[in-house]
């Protein structure tokens, strides 16, 4: 842990952070028809360093990693309900993950879940929507079309 601690500092926040991810979760964060939470593939203490890293506050968002289920989508349902237990119970009118994967649209696609996806190069993009995912922003940098995406998005078909 303390060599990855070492090797983060040494690193430029831009370097983990997709352009405006921190920003755009804060944003967000502030809104009050939307709530965020964190499903990650990775492992919770490097996760953590490296969202900490990117300068994105993750204090009081749910959250879930590989330390709480091996397939995906066991994480993402476990980070939806940590979502709903921090936001008082209930349900959601509308959920919408925000991934760059082949895997999270896999996953979304299990999960009937729509999905934005991001994608900082044609290579990601190409993929990504030959997996069906729609929309895809090129970065988070941009609130307003952030938002735009949420609200558009779609479950992800296979082409």
């Amino acid at each position: 842990a303390a060599l990855w601690r070492e090797r983060l500092s040494t690193v430029a926040a831009e370097d983990f952070e997709v352009r405006g991810a921190a920003r755009c979760i804060e944003w967000l964060r502030g809104l009050p028809d939307w709530r965020v939470a964190i499903a990650t593939g990775g492992w919770r203490a490097s996760a953590f360093e490296k969202l900490t890293a990117a300068g994105v506050r993750t204090d009081d968002l749910p959250f879930a990693a590989a330390n709480d289920a091996l397939a995906r989508e066991g994480i993402l349902e476990i980070a939806r309900q940590r979502a709903r237990v921090s936001h008082g119970g209930g349900s959601f009118e509308r959920a919408v993950y925000v991934g760059d994967g082949v895997w999270d649209a896999r996953t979304c696609a299990a999960l009937a879940l729509p999905m934005v996806g991001v994608a900082v190069d044609a290579a990601t993009r190409a993929r990504l929507e030959s997996h069906g995912v729609s929309p895809v922003l090129p970065n988070l940098a941009d609130p307003g079309a952030v938002l735009d995406a949420l609200l558009d998005a779609s479950v992800p078909t296979p082409k």
